[in-house]
């Protein structure tokens, strides 16, 4: 992937950096919060798991909720079984992952292990596929750690649902705060020269 999909150039990427010197101090402090809670989800990992997992089972039960009214509301159009049992799908698998949250957690596990070992292959292939493009050792290096990843989670199901899901959270809550931190840097060094 080029990185000019991933930031804009010419005057777009202007604006953007412009927003952000602005708003310097917003996006620092933002930065510093995820930072922070990244390090409390890593530091805390049952805790930031369970999290995820209620919040997962309160969204699919707001969702099944809507998805079951809105079914009900048009229940003289076609359709209507398929909208309401799936609502009430929704809604049930939220109330369960709410009623028993441990199951729910080990059921997440399995899913991100799982995910791990398909977008793993998925990469492998394609880095194999664009054997003689510049990065295609990168997608061939991506594949095989996730691949890896996938089956060290597997292999220590299910005492990895207690600190899986609350780890990736404060990983990615890190990344998060640390891009912030950097985008703040680069706004600033680009406007002083």
């Amino acid at each position: 992937m080029r990185l000019s999909l991933l930031w804009p150039s010419g005057t777009n990427a202007q604006v953007g950096m412009d927003d952000v010197r602005e708003h310097r101090l917003g996006f620092l402090a933002l930065g510093i919060v995820l930072i922070l809670l990244g390090v409390a989800a890593m530091f805390f990992p049952f805790v930031a798991t369970l999290a995820t997992e209620l919040t997962i089972g309160w969204i699919l039960v707001f969702a099944g909720i809507a998805q079951s009214l809105h079914a009900i509301r048009l229940r003289d159009r076609i359709g209507f079984w398929p909208s309401l049992l799936s609502g009430l799908l929704t809604l049930a698998v939220g109330l369960l992952l709410l009623v028993f949250p441990m199951t729910g957690i080990l059921s997440i596990t399995l899913l991100v292990a799982v995910l791990f070992l398909v977008n793993g292959i998925f990469r492998l292939t394609q880095g194999l596929r664009l054997r003689p493009a510049g990065y295609w050792g990168w997608l061939v290096a991506g594949g095989i750690l996730s691949i890896l990843l996938g089956i060290m989670v597997i292999a220590q199901w299910p005492a990895a649902a207690i600190w899986l899901v609350g780890l990736l959270v404060g990983i990615d809550l890190m990344f998060s705060g640390w891009t912030l931190l950097w985008l703040t840097l680069l706004a600033r060094q680009i406007g002083t020269v």
